[in-house]
């Protein structure tokens, strides 16, 4: 039995002890549809990180990653951290003091060679990472580097693999291919499952678009992972905070929902910017931003963490915020993560209580230096500092 989030148990106790919880949840047919209300979520809470090492700016006395990092893994609850640079074609794998212990990978179009590194993924026996080369959209090695007899890519060498999720008995990836017609020409999208020997054991989603011309080829799948319990939470959408949760086998689940200021302002900003406007006679002019989901996180407790890019300007260098959502679809919580100056949080990485981003580069005596990683910890359950919400750090600028 797998321990329930303690985060998620207290705030359930004390929406209970209220006698109500605001949101909504209707079965009138199944799936159901889980509704959360702005109302339901009452601010949100910065969590504090605490370095553990940093790799680059002369912190062991190297130089820094040349290259471009566009993915990590983490291994041993955290403590191994595997950085796949694409430009070098390799993965740096480092310890839990910030040392690199070995180079793993080359670049080239033989077996167990990189082309263009996009992803990567560790699995019980191996590592797979993901190539942006259609024939071979996925190379099995060995997590010492040596080739593997077997690719489980073979089985789908026919497309552009957008996504990885390593489980027990295989893979769960997201594939978009393009298909000539009669009139022009499809993209073909789908989610499916594969075991490590390339058999794919599971085919639960797959859409098709016939507006698309090979320039414009893009997935329509905007985020999407594999929850801890195998079910598939997905967002199709650009402009809505909407999930749905499918079993393994592609039944729908639920489908949820949350309610979204569309405005990165507070209502009191907006109420002054009217006046100005009518004063001045010139129009009231201030965007709106529709919630468009960036990231899914599945976490080992059964929540997924939600990434919203309306919500991207809320702290300079925080990740977030975050919508803490539980298994049964309830927002019970929404987070940021401070980070120290200069790191990024567009360009960052989450397992378990770490956190692995980038440190921008900077201009040192007129010569740019090497981009640093830095690796935090971080609470989970910390109460952090609270603030009203999201627009609280733009009303004080």
């Amino acid at each position: 039995m797998k321990k329930r989030n303690i985060v998620d148990m207290a705030v359930g106790c004390a929406l209970l002890a209220a006698g109500v919880w605001p949101g909504e949840s209707a079965r009138a047919g199944k799936p159901e549809t889980v509704r959360n209300p702005i109302s339901a979520i009452p601010g949100v809470d910065v969590l504090p990180t605490t370095e553990l090492w940093r790799f680059g700016e002369d912190s062991h006395g190297d130089e820094g990653i040349y290259g471009t990092v566009v993915d990590v893994a983490f291994d041993d609850g955290g403590q191994s951290v595997y950085v796949l640079v694409s430009d070098a074609c390799h993965i740096l794998v480092f310890d839990g003091h910030g040392q690199i212990t070995r180079t793993v990978g080359t670049c080239g179009e033989g077996p167990g060679e990189l082309s263009s590194p996009a992803g990567i993924e560790l699995v019980p026996d191996g590592i797979v990472v993901q190539n942006m080369n259609m024939g071979r959209p996925l190379v099995f090695i060995n997590r010492d580097g040596t080739q593997r007899n077997h690719s489980p890519g073979d089985a789908i060498s026919d497309g552009w693999v957008d996504n990885l999720y390593g489980v027990e008995d295989g893979l769960w990836l997201s594939q978009t291919r393009l298909n000539r017609t009669a009139s022009g020409f499809e993209s073909v999208e789908r989610i499916v499952k594969i075991g490590f020997d390339g058999d794919v054991l599971a085919e639960p989603y797959t859409s098709r678009n016939t507006a698309v011309t090979p320039d414009g080829l893009a997935s329509g799948i905007a985020a999407w992972c594999i929850g801890s319990n195998g079910n598939i939470w997905m967002n199709t959408t650009d402009d809505t905070w909407i999930i749905q949760v499918f079993r393994p086998d592609g039944k729908p689940l639920r489908t949820i929902e949350r309610e979204f200021h569309r405005s990165r302002y507070s209502e009191s900003i907006r109420e002054q910017a009217r006046a100005n406007a009518a004063h001045s006679g010139i129009p009231f002019d201030l965007p709106e931003f529709p919630p468009v989901i960036q990231r899914l996180e599945r976490r080992s407790d059964g929540s997924i963490w939600v990434t919203v890019a309306a919500a991207a300007e809320s702290g300079r260098w925080n990740i977030g915020p975050l919508d803490v959502v539980s298994a049964r679809g309830r927002v019970v919580r929404t987070i940021e993560l401070q980070l120290p100056g200069g790191a990024s949080p567009d360009n960052y990485w989450i397992s378990g209580n770490r956190i692995v981003c980038q440190v921008a580069p900077e201009n040192s005596g007129g010569e740019l230096t090497a981009p640093a990683i830095l690796c935090l910890s971080f609470d989970p359950e910390s109460k952090g500092i609270r603030k009203e919400s999201i627009n609280a750090t733009r009303e004080e600028q």
